[in-house]
């Protein structure tokens, strides 16, 4: 395989936990070359911190990418993003710049498997707050739960046509254990990084063109 990109928060760089997953599943893809351009803090849409919805818009073509991974928004649920609707086509709301991210990437590389990744479990804060809460379970600024971007990342899948990676039940992360899989309640252990490559490279592979 000559090359895979990655789009991202901060689970998907490489900054934490000896290196995240990008080495095992380069690794596992036997990858020539690993392009990630995951960003601390980054949220999906568009306007918010090291938008991955800002980025793509602007990457230029690359014919030889055979794998694109597109993992965000959990951020959003921190930022309060407005959810919008599943058909939305706005570059102002979460579904839009979803619909947006994914098409652009179709464009951008033609001959790639491109997969989105649902958020994983999170208990953290969100924007304003100093207490810590089960993201899926607790409404943010905007009134929205984690589980609400995760639903509308479901339905903008159906719609649109792209595999999207349950991460979210996969990795079977939980409030039961995930003290053992993420070292603060958002950022995977070397253990939890570990399940995830795993993950990853078994959905991913069945879209890459031999």
């Amino acid at each position: 395989m000559k090359s895979c990109v990655i789009y991202g928060d901060s689970i998907s760089t490489t900054n934490f936990s000896a290196g995240g997953f990008q080495q095992d599943l380069c690794d596992m893809l036997g990858a020539e070359k690993m392009i990630n351009l995951a960003e601390n803090a980054a949220a999906l849409s568009s306007g918010y911190p090291y938008s991955v919805y800002d980025k793509i818009m602007q990457e230029k073509p690359d014919e030889n990418v055979q794998l694109v991974i597109l993992w965000a928004g959990t951020n959003d649920w921190y930022y309060g993003v407005p959810l919008g609707e599943y058909d939305s086509r706005l570059n102002t709301d979460f579904c839009g710049c979803l619909r947006g991210a994914v098409l652009k990437a179709c464009e951008l590389y033609p001959k790639s498997a491109v997969i989105c990744v649902s958020p994983i479990y999170r208990y953290s804060e969100y924007d304003g707050q100093t207490d810590k809460f089960q993201a899926f379970d607790t409404k943010n600024g905007a009134g929205y739960t984690l589980y609400d971007y995760y639903k509308a990342m479901q339905a903008v899948s159906e719609r649109v046509g792209f595999p999207l990676c349950d991460m979210r039940t996969l990795s079977a992360i939980n409030s039961a254990n995930h003290k053992i899989y993420l070292r603060d309640g958002v950022h995977p252990t070397v253990l939890g990084y570990k399940r995830i490559a795993s993950i990853l490279y078994n959905f991913a592979e069945k879209y890459i063109l031999k």
